[in-house]
């Protein structure tokens, strides 16, 4: 025979190929011909020479026929594999990272800075914060990780942290003392850029410093040349709760 129709599919008689040159040799009975255009993988699974084709391998997402155009759908973090599916087979693993978190400015405290007994609310603004979902006992989730400060930026934990937007997150101070405390954000494995203690970004509210302390009253006035009795110091912004510290004598 010059030519014949071939009928394969997983069921076996779905799809038909119409090849080229198909013939039966003297040898043995056996067709060879060239597949048509498909999808999917054990075609005629009930024989011994079933068909598959290739996985589809995303390259790009733009265009047509061998290429496809998507929208990301809202998100943070890095590494994000992309598969296509196609009648049951997936592609290949490409990926996708979404921009890092990125903080422009703080606002929030006051000039003299903040109390060190925290609880502070600061306005941290910026971008790439990740979206927030609203949850069935309705309360939020989102991709946010964590919001510390301090002079490597991790010393302290801001407390109640609660995404607004994609470009605003609000916080309260943790109790603490010192000054210089730079900010960091972690979203969805990304955080945001180190930066210096500078005119500028003291500007943008970008570094923290707890109020100095303030003693009222000293007591008593006076004592022995020996030493050894105990003084009692009242004041403000004394650092006695500083999330930090194991005992009011380590601060």
């Amino acid at each position: 025979m010059s030519s014949t129709g071939i009928f394969f599919s997983p069921w076996g008689a779905a799809v038909q190929l119409v090849g080229t040159g198909i013939g039966f040799t003297a040898a043995r009975l056996e067709r060879e011909g060239l597949t048509m255009a498909g999808t999917s993988r054990w075609h005629s699974a009930l024989l011994a020479g079933a068909v598959s084709y290739e996985p589809p391998v995303v390259a790009f997402y733009e265009g047509a026929g061998s290429s496809m155009s998507c929208m990301t759908a809202e998100g943070a973090g890095r590494g994000m594999q992309w598969a296509a599916v196609v009648d049951g087979q997936a592609s290949t693993v490409p990926s996708t990272s979404y921009g890092a978190p990125r903080l422009v400015s703080i606002s929030g405290l006051g000039t003299d800075g903040a109390t060190t007994d925290g609880g502070e609310e600061v306005v941290l603004r910026g971008a790439n914060f990740g979206p927030s979902f609203e949850l069935l006992d309705g309360g939020a989730a989102g991709f946010l990780s964590s919001v510390t400060y301090g002079p490597s930026r991790r010393e302290y934990m801001a407390q109640g942290c609660r995404l607004a937007s994609h470009s605003e997150i609000r916080c309260r101070t943790s109790a603490g003392v010192g000054r210089g405390h730079r900010w960091r954000v972690v979203v969805g494995g990304q955080e945001t850029a180190d930066y210096r203690d500078t005119v500028e970004a003291r500007a943008a509210g970008l570094v923290l410093d707890y109020a100095s302390p303030v003693l009222s009253s000293v007591s008593p006035l006076t004592g022995t040349t020996e030493g050894g009795f105990t003084l009692h110091l009242s004041g403000t912004n004394l650092g006695l709760s500083d999330a930090r510290r194991a005992s009011s004598g380590d601060a």
